[in-house]
């Protein structure tokens, strides 16, 4: 008869979310069968960029503030984990966000009038904005080959694109909209536009709801939510399940085919005999890893260029916490006049994350359209921070706590060649079964796109088994 494999683990190489997440749709598919997982993590901590710190009663997260709870993978996860009762929604006011342009901060209202009456486009922008829905819609030929910025000149206008859509891709991708590929970075956009042939009609139609029209979740209609103690709690849950062994400072050195089996070596113990492999870590590590069993698939990955972004998290007294409005933060537009992309006012959001009265924020730099500015060294860095809002707000106290969180590998840019890239790997993985891919190398870089690549990378690995288990084997 054909050898069993069940009794072997999976591996998992990689302690963020996305790995967790993975590692606890393993446990969790078929609780009574024995399946268990292992987790191998480099550093010396879990959670990868998800991660919580405690200082001076000021609670610093250390990439994302938010997620997003509405999609069935992390509402699946959460639930696993326990956390149901332990979210927390972000406070009303954080609905509120704001524009850096010309050296001065401005709100930028959701309700449609209050932002004609802001007037951030002038009244020629305005008037192109609302001629979007009569744009004729692209081949999706041509929207394959379209930057992010052409995308949006293309429907919405030359201000729209400059004054609003550059912001928020600074914000969100802390890239360049030049480079960056719409159907790879905000596929949601392009599938408007296919669907219904205009963006402001899909979203319209998305907020009446019914058959026709985009689900609202997928318009950030829903509520930013975090859990009590931080955003760490998710992977540091995931991470106690039964079934799931954690293995922390361990750095897996190769993975090969053994057979119907793969074989792990890692820096710490003997070679673990492993049912199924998910890799789940940064992209560059990833490639060395799958060199020799992928090699498509590593060039592909060794291609993601992730530059590095710096946060600077500040804790004002009262009388500069007062300064700050109510709201979720701001972002910078081209020529603002300050350095960094953006920042956040974790306080507001939550105000849990400072003390009484005062005000916790972030303010973030680097990216693909500044990456000289890792080379400043933590004083100078928060010192540029704190005079860049002391101009915008007018600040009569320093911050009391500073402190300098560093990615020198953060955000992968999903440029013009990012399909091409992802349907490779796709394609060379389908002939290696065992062996997944999750992290936020292809699939989104957002808290809940990373748990969704994880929970996807593990029902593939699942699917492999119950196909070997069902396949016949040698009287």
């Amino acid at each position: 008869m054909k050898r069993s494999s069940a009794h072997r683990p999976f591996v998992v190489v990689g302690g963020g979310v996305s790995g967790l997440a993975a590692a606890a749709t393993l446990v969790g598919a078929e609780p009574a069968s024995g399946i268990s997982v292992i987790v191998c993590e480099r550093e010396g901590e879990l959670g990868g960029k998800a991660r919580t710190l405690e200082l001076d009663d000021f609670r610093i997260e250390t990439g994302p503030v938010t997620f997003l709870d509405d999609t069935p993978a992390l509402t699946e996860c959460i639930r696993a984990a326990g956390l149901e009762e332990e979210r927390v929604r972000a406070q009303r006011v954080a609905g509120r966000r704001f524009l850096i342009r010309a050296g001065r901060m401005r709100e930028v209202p959701a309700h449609p009038l209050r932002f004609i009456r802001s007037g951030p486009l002038g009244l020629p922008g305005l008037l192109r904005l609302l001629a979007e829905p009569l744009v004729p819609r692209a081949a999706p030929d041509r929207v394959r080959d379209e930057t992010v910025e052409a995308f949006a000149r293309r429907r919405l206008g030359a201000r729209a694109a400059e004054r609003l859509v550059t912001p928020l891709v600074r914000g969100v991708w802390a890239g360049d909209p030049a480079q960056l590929s719409v159907v790879s970075a905000f596929p949601r956009w392009a599938e408007l536009e296919r669907t219904h042939g205009s963006l402001l009609r899909g979203m319209l139609a998305g907020r009446r709801g019914g058959a026709a029209g985009a689900e609202p979740r997928e318009l950030g209609s829903r509520a930013p939510s975090s859990f009590r103690g931080g955003i760490e709690a998710l992977p540091r849950a995931l991470a106690a399940l039964p079934g799931v062994e954690v293995r922390l400072r361990t750095t897996v050195r190769s993975i090969t085919r053994a057979g119907q089996e793969w074989r792990v070596e890692g820096s710490v113990g003997p070679p673990i005999e492993a049912a199924g492999v998910i890799l789940a870590g940064e992209a560059r590590p990833m490639a060395a890893l799958l060199a020799p069993t992928a090699p498509r698939t590593a060039q592909a990955l060794r291609t993601l260029h992730s530059p590095p972004v710096t946060i600077v998290a500040l804790g004002y007294p009262a009388a500069s916490a007062a300064r700050f409005p109510e709201g979720f933060g701001a972002l910078a537009a081209p020529g603002a006049g300050v350095r960094l992309l953006g920042t956040l006012w974790d306080g507001r959001i939550f105000p849990d994350r400072s003390p009484p009265g005062q005000l916790l924020v972030r303010v973030i730099y680097g990216g693909s359209v500044d990456p000289e500015s890792a080379a400043l060294d933590d004083d100078r860095l928060a010192a540029l921070a704190h005079s860049e809002l002391d101009r915008l707000l007018g600040l009569p106290e320093p911050p009391r706590l500073s402190h300098v969180i560093r990615w020198s590998e953060a955000i992968p840019q999903y440029d013009l060649a990012h399909l091409t890239r992802r349907e490779t790997a796709e394609e060379e993985l389908a002939s290696l079964p065992g062996l997944e891919l999750a992290g936020t190398a292809l699939s989104g870089v957002s808290f809940g796109k990373a748990v969704e690549a994880g929970t996807a990378a593990a029902a593939r690995l699942l699917a492999t088994r119950a196909r070997g288990a069902s396949a016949p084997g040698p009287d």
